[in-house]
Formats: C-alpha cells, sequence, structure tokens
C-alpha cells in the first residue's frame, strides 16, 4: 500500500477482476399473488371494486378494451393484489377515469429473479443465456408518450395510443445498431429466439410486422402477457423463464437457433436490447473477440468534476430565525446552506407549508423540473474540465432522492446536455447519503467492462420534497441538509489526449449493518417525502467502520494499513459522524479538512455531497504542488439507509 510498488497491486486486481467469459443468466425465478382474476371478468371485476357499476358505458368500453389487449380464453388471467402485497397495480389503483382503462385493463402484479454470473462457473451452475452485448436507445421527442407521476393518490401513469407505432417506427434501426456491435451486419430476424416484453398486444403485433417475423417467434411473450398480463419491469423475467422452460421441452439443440435477442421499452420511450447467445452454441470466436475488446488497459478514474448550488443561501446561525424562529444553532460544524426554497415558492404555494393540504403534487411538479436544471449546471462545468464533445458520453447515472416521475431525471438531463439517444442511462432513486459512493461504484464497473466508456455521473437534490413545518422529529435534519448538485466523469485507459486522471477508482465495496434498517431512512408521503434519522446512526457507523475498512483493503492486499497514511474523501453526514470516525480511526484533525470544509461551506447535500468533498480535496492537492508529499492511497466512504457504507479505494495518479 503506501510506498508499495502500485502498477503491479493495479495490474494484478484488474487481471483478477475480469470474468473468463461473458456474462449468462443462472438461474429464474417467478411469482404472483395468490389474487387471479380473468381478464373476460376484469371490467365487471373493476367496477365492482371501485363500487362503479352506474358508470355503463365507461365499463362497456374497458370490456371492448380488455378483448383488444388479449383475446378472452379461459386461461387467460391478471394477478391484482389489493391488500397483502405492494405491488405496481396498487400504488396506481385508482376508480374508473377515461384516461386510465387502458392501464387498469392491462397490467398485473408480479415478482422475478434472475441470477448472472460470468466465467469461471462452479460446478453445477448451468447458463440459461449467455449475455454478449446490451444496448440503451432513446426515441427522441418522445418523453410524454409514456410515464408516471407521484401524486397524493398514487402513482398516476400516462400510455399514449401511439406508443405501439412509435416502437415499431424504431425497432428495426435500433436492432441493426445493437447486432452491427457484434460484426453481424445483416441479420435475418427469423433466425433468432425473441425474449421481447409484452407491454401489450399492439406492440407485440407492431413488431412481429414491421420484422416480418414469423408467428412462433413471439410465442413467449405472448403466452405470458396471455397468462399473467403486463407486471411492467417483471414481465421480462417470466418471458426468459417461459422461453427457457419451451427450449428444454424440445430438448434437441440442433433444431435451437444460435442467436436471440431480448427487448424491453420505457418511458423515454426507451427501448433495451441485448444479444443472447445459446449456450454451447459455435459462438467462441465472436464472444472472445467482443471480450478481448471491450475491457479497459487501466483502472476507472475520476477525469472531471462539476459542482452547482442555488443560488439562495442561509447562513447557519440564522437558519433557525429563517425557519421557524427557533434557538440558533452554531454546534453543527455549518456556516451556511443554499436552499431552492424561498419566500416567493412559499408565496406561489402555501400548500407547501399548510400541513392540512396535501403538497406533493405541487412538490413534485417543482423538483421535476429543478432537479436536472441544477444538475445540469454540474455537468457542464466538470465537461468543460474533461475537455472532450458532450457526444463522447456513453454512459449516464442520475442519483436523487428528489425525483418521483418518469421520464426521470436521467432522460431529462441526457435531453439538456443534448446527449445521444443512444447513451445508456442508469437512475438511483432513494440511496440518500450513500447514493453518490454507489454511483462512483457502478461507474468504475461500467468503465473497466466497457473499452472507451465514458461515464458522467450526476447527484442533484433538493430539500423542497422533504420541507415540512416544525416538528420535534424533524428540526435536525431541517437544520443539517441542503440543496446542491455534483456531476463527475469517469473512465478508464486508454485516455485520450487531455485526459487527466484525478483520482484512480482501485477497488469498491458496500456493507451494510445487520439490524439498522429502521436507523436511517425516506417514506413518500402526501406532504412530499418524510426522513427519519435516528441519534444512533453516528454511533452505529463508528462501531462498524474499523471492520468495513480493514475487509475493503484485504482485498487490495493490505493486512495492516496505516490510517493516517492515507488521504481521505468522507462524506459529511454530520460533525458527529465525523467526530465519531476520526475518533474510532485515531486520524490527524488535517486528515478529514476536506470533509469538514464541505460541511460548513454547504451542509449535507446528501448523495451529491462526495462530489464536492473529492473537487476540495483535488483543489487542495493542487494547491500543496509538492508531489512528493501528497499521500499515494486514500479511501472514500458515504453512508445511506440501511444502514449502508459504501467504501472505494483511491489512488493518487499524480504521487
Amino acid at each position: 500500500m503506501p510506498g508499495a510498488a502500485t502498477a503491479a497491486v493495479v495490474d494484478t486486481r484488474l487481471r483478477t477482476q475480469h470474468a473468463e467469459g461473458p456474462a449468462a443468466v443462472l438461474a429464474i425465478g417467478t411469482a404472483n399473488p395468490a389474487n387471479i382474476v380473468y381478464q373476460d371478468g376484469f371490467a365487471d371485476y373493476y367496477f365492482g371494486l371501485t363500487k362503479s357499476e352506474d358508470l355503463t358505458e365507461l365499463k362497456d368500453k374497458m370490456k371492448r378494451i380488455c378483448k383488444q389487449i388479449y383475446p378472452s380464453t379461459s386461461t387467460v388471467a391478471l394477478s391484482i393484489i389489493l391488500s397483502t402485497c405492494a405491488e405496481l397495480t396498487l400504488i396506481c389503483f385508482s376508480t374508473p377515469d377515461e384516461s386510465k382503462i387502458v392501464g387498469h385493463g392491462l397490467f398485473g402484479d408480479g415478482a422475478g429473479a434472475i441470477i448472472v454470473g460470468a466465467g469461471p462457473l462452479a460446478d453445477g451452475e448451468c447458463p440459461l443465456f449467455e449475455m454478449v452485448l446490451a444496448s440503451q436507445t432513446t426515441i427522441p421527442g418522445t418523453e410524454h408518450a409514456l410515464g408516471m407521476q407521484t401524486t397524493g393518490s398514487g402513482i398516476d401513469f400516462h400510455l399514449s395510443i401511439q406508443v405501439p407505432k412509435l416502437i415499431k417506427d424504431n425497432i428495426q434501426q435500433c436492432l441493426l445498431d445493437t447486432f452491427r456491435s457484434v460484426g453481424n451486419m445483416d441479420p435475418n430476424w427469423n433466425d433468432l429466439f425473441w425474449a421481447v416484453h409484452p407491454g401489450g398486444r399492439a406492440i407485440l403485433d407492431n413488431i412481429e410486422g414491421e420484422l416480418q417475423l414469423q408467428p412462433a417467434k413471439l410465442a413467449a411473450s405472448r403466452h405470458v402477457l396471455s397468462e399473467y398480463g403486463n407486471m411492467s419491469g417483471t414481465t421480462i423475467a417470466f418471458v426468459l423463464d417461459d422461453l427457457r422452460r419451451r427450449r428444454e421441452k424440445e430438448g434437441y439443440e440442433q433444431q435451437q437457433y444460435e442467436w436471440g435477442v431480448m427487448l424491453a421499452f420505457g418511458p423515454g420511450i426507451t427501448i433495451e436490447a441485448m444479444v443472447l447467445p445459446m449456450p454451447g452454441a459455435a459462438t467462441a470466436a465472436v464472444v472472445d473477440t467482443r471480450l478481448c475488446t471491450q475491457h479497459a488497459e487501466g483502472p476507472a478514474a475520476v477525469l472531471a468534476i462539476g459542482t452547482a448550488n442555488p443560488a439562495n443561501i442561509i447562513y447557519q446561525d440564522g437558519f433557525a430565525d429563517y425557519y421557524f424562529g427557533l434557538t440558533k444553532s452554531h454546534r453543527s460544524g455549518i456556516e451556511k446552506r443554499y436552499i431552492h426554497l424561498d419566500e416567493k415558492l412559499i408565496h406561489e404555494h402555501p400548500e407547501i407549508i399548510d400541513k392540512h393540504m396535501p403538497s406533493l403534487e405541487t412538490r413534485v411538479d417543482i423538483v421535476t423540473t429543478e432537479v436536472p436544471k441544477l444538475a445540469e449546471s454540474a455537468a457542464r462545468k466538470a465537461i468543460v474540465e474533461w475537455g472532450r464533445p458532450v457526444t463522447d458520453i456513453t454512459h449516464l447515472i442520475f442519483s436523487t432522492y428528489s425525483g418521483c416521475s418518469a421520464p426521470s431525471a436521467d432522460l431529462k438531463l441526457a435531453s439538456l446536455l443534448n446527449l445521444n439517444p443512444s447513451v445508456s442511462r442508469t437512475i438511483l432513486s432513494l440511496h440518500g447519503c450513500s447514493g453518490g459512493g454507489r454511483a462512483l461504484q457502478l461507474a468504475k464497473e461500467l468503465a473497466e467492462n466497457n473499452r472507451d466508456a465514458r461515464v458522467l455521473i450526476a447527484c442533484a437534490e433538493l430539500t423542497l420534497i422533504c420541507f415540512s413545518t416544525p416538528d420535534e422529529s424533524k428540526i435536525v435534519g431541517h437544520g443539517l441538509f441542503g440543496d446542491g448538485a455534483g456531476a463527475i466523469i469517469v473512465g478508464a485507459g486508454p485516455l485520450a489526449d487531455g485526459e487527466c486522471p484525478l483520482f484512480e477508482m482501485v477497488l469498491a465495496s458496500q456493507t451494510t449493518i445487520p439490524g439498522t434498517e429502521h436507523a436511517l431512512g425516506m417514506q413518500t408521503t402526501g406532504s412530499g417525502i418524510d426522513f427519519h434519522l435516528s441519534i444512533q446512526v453516528p454511533k452505529l457507523i463508528k462501531d462498524n467502520i474499523q471492520q468495513c475498512l480493514l475487509d475493503t483493503f484485504r482485498s487490495v492486499g493490505n493486512k495492516d494499513p496505516n490510517w493516517n497514511d492515507l488521504f481521505w474523501a468522507v462524506h459529511p453526514g454530520g460533525r458527529a459522524i465525523l467526530d465519531n470516525i476520526e475518533g474510532e480511526l485515531q486520524l490527524q484533525p488535517a486528515k478529514l479538512a476536506a470533509s469538514r470544509h464541505v460541511l460548513s461551506e454547504y451542509g449535507n447535500m446528501s448523495g451529491t455531497t462526495i462530489a464536492f468533498v473529492l473537487d476540495d480535496l483535488r483543489r487542495r492537492r493542487e494547491k500543496e504542488g509538492d508531489e512528493q508529499q501528497q499521500h499515494e492511497w486514500g479511501v472514500m466512504l458515504a453512508f445511506g439507509p440501511g444502514i449502508t457504507i459504501e467504501a472505494m479505494v483511491l489512488r493518487n495518479p499524480l504521487s
């Protein structure tokens, strides 16, 4: 470790972390509630359940829609859960409404589980589907065609009748682009097996017609739609499970197709596509070539950092007066915070501070616009520092607890920045203060396993979503949290001209402290997000941080680390957390200087804060300028609901 032969450690780590073969599905499990409702009787069931039998015209319309979604047979069923399981249809279930009866006649409840791994496989492990290449494509200008919005009555979904046609018009090009990436320039769609998310019969019919597929190609998808309805993201697990059971029943490998494709559709409209070769098929050359070219040449590294805050600044010693005239606070370690919410906004939306009025929809409407805009400010700073065209961004990870709608903040930010429609997006929701750390680990994996990948991480939070009138149980949080956005660009070798690594990311770990699920968390209510923060959190972190770090550093060969020989980027969850870590690890006071400075200047901005700490740390390093005095190795820490500890071993590339 400090003073060790770094290159050997990093090279060994890279060689051992890459798998020997492509990822593969190793196991699939599915489940549904016990309650079954047959499709030909669903309209009667639904209108009876909602006590709306008097709406006869709407009921007759729903009966016609249910038949169009899938023809009524004795085996057609939709599983509906109303009380025993919190599934999607419960969260968006409502009384009859002209704009929603299509969705109510389509969606069902279910759960799916898939285990994925890559070689070397252990004894007994059997790959069901190999996964060679995945792509994500957003159809431009379709943000309003398919989506969801959190309201005081649950989740309100909207589904345009144009969705099947929009998918039809774009599916061919999307698939051609995907298959060309594995060297197939002229695929014959009928020479593939198909696992298509059955969003509805019209979607399957349109895909089948556009690609001129033989009727049997979508048999698994149609069967799942018939038996279960559309279970949203769960459904693809059922389709893969049905597909593998059909394959097992056929039993003759020579009759089975060598290559296949998986398709799923979501808000955006987003098309997820994956090339699936059959395990054991003669695809070794293609797969080996893909594996050799997709891995990066070195460890992932932070290439650029950008931060942003709202214009409104509240100094900490006046925050209590600002908030509700309570006693002034001066022991928090915070000097000031940036907060989007101001008196003008309260005047325009008085329901925000009226606990007797629902305000969730108001808050969601505001943050849906303002969170991506704040993230854009930080992202543009990072992109300028990075120095490459924005079109070179291949992946986007967005972490926020402030977003409660779909299309979500990741797609909105991609549009604001004019990222490519094929950028691969991931949204992390409600990870709280550990969201930035989680995003960094995902970015590391993406950068190192996808050659030339450049991952933009964006974290943005507005406390507006959880702002409330004074309450004894919440004043600690209100005196701690602030608003901000952070952006980090991550990539791995080969680096382009002008790219300069700020922090190499050698190894990451995630640890959950057992039995702490109720110590730190968030809950969506009619008045926004209600957070709870136990006074035991600093002590729980203190009691577990040493072992967590020891386990992490042992993974890179350091069995006896000296904590004061490292640089530290710790999420400043509060002064008590920093004090407890410093005391437990016997750190020198200067070790947490960057974290304490960020806490003082900005407060706790949840998952965003770690970007500010890394930015402060690198600026201190640049200011010192004396390279031989800089520590080679460091650690990043972030904490979130669970209690979850995100840890990452960092290396200073300038040391």
